[in-house]
């Protein structure tokens, strides 16, 4: 460690001496349009007779540095534009001239010709462009830096963003803030979230390779959707492109895990599975009914109990794949993409285009996990619970892209985006572990899973009166997204001490588990937006804005589960595994035959009469917001203050049923007089905002917000009965009498805005909940259960600074050097209820550790660092760094500390350059080849225990691009 400080040191001093040798003038300006003052983009700005020359940037401004003493002229075209020149420009040593030019339009004769620039939207200009104009606090990343950064999907670009994190390597954090208070939306429109839990987007879907930009909003407007404490964040795809474009590209990659000797475990593939996709044999077998519960005491109407067994072990038999497993060899991940896009102009009040995309991706992955439970003795914490899991997976990401576009009369627009997104994951997880039942045993699961999303918009903008002062803006979407694990296995072994062998672990006579889950969100949602002009008094810069959305949500999932029971005279014999051959139990001879013993195929009953649930969501919102600037006497460094303030309604409606998903039955309960469980929701909320704009000299923008959002309970978090969730295990009761959480959000910035590319902005921002949602705990001698209760009041405040930087004062041999930095500190507070209210009105104690603490998932400070390097000869080069203070993961109970997940320390190193048609580039991810851990601490020695780690190891990938 020493070193690498030592490293950084010498580095960060050779920079300084750089930046204090480098000498020379400096001419910079803005170039604009005579006639209208507007900014002109992409302007060409060159001394003549020198290789000197720069495009002027978003703002039209240009800079040209390291310039000798003398006299030059300079030269400034755009198309369309008459060129001009401007003669004997004197520079002197370190002097700073600016040189501001408007050009005149040229006049042509013939037909009228419309020039229009289009921006590109993927660079960091672009982006702090958009943040400087744009009415909310916004922090994002560009497709410039998410490549430069290495980042291979949205959740690993989004830890880079200002005051976001990412919990469980998917879901967003912003400020602290889950996704509860948090919400992610694709070009503007709801996704629909393929999680049967929660509502959440796993963003780890989302190919890096298919984004335009992400940005964070901070501040609320009326505008946007009222589920917004933490923020919003808003995922583009590419658009349609100025000129044509056409590429493919192909990457390879190595990863260190790959080491000789580690247990890589394959099972039986289906024809597709290279791609992510299962052929169909994985599927639940057709000859098991899909309206009967295979229930070893509930034979069918006129079948007696031994034709019934037989029937089951026929129904255990008949599926094609079965529980043994191979070891073999990891393959090298690859990957390719294809870009083809262009843009046409047929008549000078016509333009279309299209852009599409395809980016694919595989992994093989093992992973060594170390995990460990402890209880509390005498002040220490024991260890109960030792396992060793290694997990052998191979991953896919698919990703495509769509989009096109037609734009007529230079102000009426139509666009269609579409996207799809498939991942899977193939994994076996064999576990050597200790526990307080078994000694020492073998525990296998092999899991299968797909999750897809499928999304499309139609979205037309509309401008009127020709002076641009009315804009009607309207989007229809539909959003899909799927979940299917079929066949989840899990097989369990004891080690004999006697013998030497492996025995099979019946746990209440069940053996050899399957499960099929699956599940199906849709989401349908329109917008209809109209901004315009209005007079007050003889000032006639006055805007409104006014809209309704539309929001109507349907999701179902369901799971059946299996397990092998043996029937007839059970001996050791029967349960003995040769060597390590695990999972030849389950094989066909060894089911029940006419010797009247073997194993048999029955469906796990309990809680089955609500594994399924469907639930129906509604949305309805119109809002109104003003803009008023004010017109009155302001200090000489202010130019303008803008008031942008409104109110939003919302109608929110939820139905939620559980079901029994073989009978299709709905549940019911003895505790609330066997009438079917049905959750409903009906409420209406007003949401206001109040925010103040004050744009002043030197490009400086002060900020300043406050504003009330809201926050629902997610789906079976309000349903009136127990039930496990689909994934971690957790059994859960949900509570109807969840009220809606109201926050208070108070937002300061103030924002400089130096340079091309460049900004300096600090933030503070509080937060006041009032009824926040938060888990509680009810521990019972076997079992400790999660539900979730309104707590009185929580708070979270913080401060959040982000610096972009270009190093201009360096030599131009020496190329161009940037950084960027953006650190974020957080403090939260929430009080859990001391009593725990159950669904049937019983009171019973909240059994958390402790019911006053931070947040779940807030760090109290993140911390960002990019550096990136530019060479003369065109050699890219970058280095990014991302860490975290350790975050509460989960609450202990009784006198067991809580659960924190602790810093893992991520450097990444990228590299690229050009040849001809050609780009290649190397990325190396992890390079300290940092761990993820877990932990409690020992209340009297303060000694950490770790009860999860692992590490992922460095990775390095090589890819080539072809441009035709």
């Amino acid at each position: 460690m020493k070193h690498k400080l030592r490293s950084l040191l010498i580095i960060g001093n050779l920079l300084s001496a750089s930046i204090a040798w480098a000498t020379g003038a400096t001419v910079s300006g803005q170039i604009t349009d005579a006639l209208t003052g507007e900014p002109l983009i992409g302007a060409n700005v060159q001394l003549e007779n020198t290789t000197i020359g720069a495009a002027t940037d978003l703002d039209g401004r240009y800079f040209l540095r390291q310039i000798k003493p003398g006299t030059y002229t300079l030269i400034v075209s755009y198309i369309a534009y008459e060129p001009s020149r401007v003669a004997d420009v004197v520079l002197t040593q370190d002097i700073q001239k600016v040189v501001d030019v408007a050009l005149q339009q040229q006049v042509l004769t013939g037909k009228n010709v419309v020039v229009e620039a289009r921006v590109k939207t993927n660079t960091d200009a672009t982006l702090l462009l958009q943040q400087k104009n744009s009415l909310n606090a916004e922090d994002g990343i560009s497709a410039s830096q998410i490549s430069r950064s290495g980042d291979s999907n949205a959740a690993e670009a989004l830890k880079r963003v200002t005051g976001v994190s990412i919990t469980d390597g998917k879901y967003i954090t912003i400020r602290g803030l889950g996704d509860r208070y948090a919400n992610a939306v694709l070009n503007g429109n709801p996704i629909a979230s393929p999680e049967p839990d929660r509502k959440a987007v796993p963003l780890d879907m989302f190919p890096s390779a298919l984004l335009e930009s992400i940005t964070a909003l901070k501040t609320f407007t009326p505008d946007l959707p009222g589920i917004f404490a933490g923020g919003l964040v808003n995922i583009r795809t590419k658009a349609y492109p100025d000129n044509r474009v056409l590429n493919t590209s192909f990457t390879s990659k190595y990863r260190s895990i790959y080491s000789p000797g580690i247990r890589y475990l394959t099972a039986t593939g289906g024809k597709f599975d290279f791609f992510g996709y299962d052929d169909g044999s994985r599927q639940l077998p057709t000859d098991i009914p899909r309206d009967q519960m295979l229930n070893l005491w509930s034979p069918p109407t006129g079948m007696s109990y031994d034709a019934w067994r037989q029937q089951l072990a026929g129904y255990g038999k008949s599926f094609q794949r079965g529980f043994t497993m191979d070891r073999a060899k990891p393959g090298s991940p690859i990957g390719f993409g294809w870009n083809y896009g262009n843009k046409y102009n047929p008549t000078d009040d016509l333009e279309y285009g299209f852009f599409s995309n395809l980016n694919f991706g595989n992994d093989y992955d093992f992973r060594v996990e170390e995990r460990n439970n402890f209880a509390l003795s005498g002040q220490k914490l024991v260890t109960t619970h030792h396992a060793l899991n290694s997990k052998s997976a191979y991953k896919t990401n698919l990703g495509i892209g769509v989009s096109t576009g037609i734009k007529w009369n230079q102000n009426q627009k139509l666009k269609l985006f579409h996207f799809y997104t498939h991942n899977s994951e193939n994994s076996i997880t064999y576990t050597e572990a200790q526990t307080p039942n078994v000694e020492h045993g073998i525990f296998i699961k092999e899991n299968y899973a797909e999750k897809s999303i499928w999304n499309t918009t139609l979205s037309g903008e509309h401008e009127f009166n020709r002076g641009r002062d009315n804009h009607l803006d309207w989007k229809l979407n539909l959003s899909i997204s799927r979940l299917s694990e079929p066949d989840v296995k899990s097989h369990n072994y004891e080690y004999d001490t006697n013998s030497g062998d492996y025995t099979l672990v019946t746990s209440s006579a069940k053996a050899g588990l399957r499960d099929f889950t699956s599940g199906r969100d849709r989401n349908a949602h329109m917008d209809l937006d109209y901004k315009g002009k209005f007079k007050l008094g003889r000032f006639d810069d006055y805007q409104f804005k006014t809209g309704v959305f539309m929001d109507d949500k349907f999701r179902s999932f369901e799971k059946r589960s299996f397990y092998h029971t043996y029937y007839g005279d059970l001996t050791a014999a029967d349960l003995l595994i040769n060597g390590d051959d695990f999972g030849q139990t389950f094989n066909e001879g060894n089911f029940l035959d006419d010797s009247g013993k073997g194993l048999i195929l029955v469906e796990n009953i309990d809680g089955a009469g609500r594994n399924a649930y469907r639930a129906q969501e509604r949305n309805m919102a119109e809002y109104l917001m003003f803009e008023l600037p004010l017109h009155m006497p302001l200090p000489d460094m202010v130019n303008v203050v803008r008031i942008i303030t409104g109110v939003r309604r919302e109608h929110y409606q939820l139905d939620l049923q559980p079901y029994n998903p073989v009978t299709m039955q709905p549940y019911t309960s003895a505790l609330l007089g066997n009438d079917p469980i049905k959750t409903n929701v009906n409420e209406v909320v007003y949401l206001p905002s109040f925010n103040v704009l004050v744009d002043m000299e030197h490009e400086l923008k002060l900020r300043a917000s406050y504003s009330i959002t809201a926050a629902r309970a997610e789906l079976r978090e309000i349903a009136p009965f127990e039930y496990q969730e689909f994934y971690g295990g957790h059994v859960a009761v949900g509570f109807p009498g969840l009220k809606t959480t109201r926050i208070h959000n108070g937002d300061l910035r103030l924002e400089w805005y130096s340079g091309a590319g460049e900004r300096i902005a600090v933030s503070g921002f509080t937060k006041r909940f009032d009824q926040p949602i938060e888990v509680a705990l009810i521990q019972t001698a076997d079992l400790t259960y999660k539900t979730y209760q309104n707590a009185k009041t929580a708070t979270t405040s913080g401060i959040e600074i982000e610096i972009k930087q270009n190093l201009t004062r360096l030599p131009e041999s020496w190329g161009q050097l940037g950084y960027n930095l953006n650190t974020t500190w957080a403090k939260s507070q929430v009080e859990s209820p001391q009593m725990v209210e159950l669904f049937n009105g019983v009171r019973v104690q909240n059994s958390a550790t402790n019911r006053n603490r931070p947040l779940q998932g807030q760090s109290e400070w993140i911390l960002n660092v990019g550096l990136d390097y530019k060479t003369t000869s065109g050699l890219k080069t970058s280095l990014a760094f991302n860490t975290f203070s350790k975050r509460l993961n989960w609450l202990g109970t009784g006198d067991l500390p809580d659960e924190y997940e602790y810093p893992f320390h991520s450097l990444n190193l990228s590299a690229g350059k050009d040849f001809n048609r050609f780009n290649v580039t190397f990325k190396s991810k992890n390079i300290l080849n940092s761990k993820v851990r877990f932990g409690q601490i020992e209340p009297i020695t303060g000694e950490l225990k770790l009860t999860r780690s692992y590490s992922p190891g460095p990775n390095f990938s090589l890819g080539i691009k072809y441009k035709f």
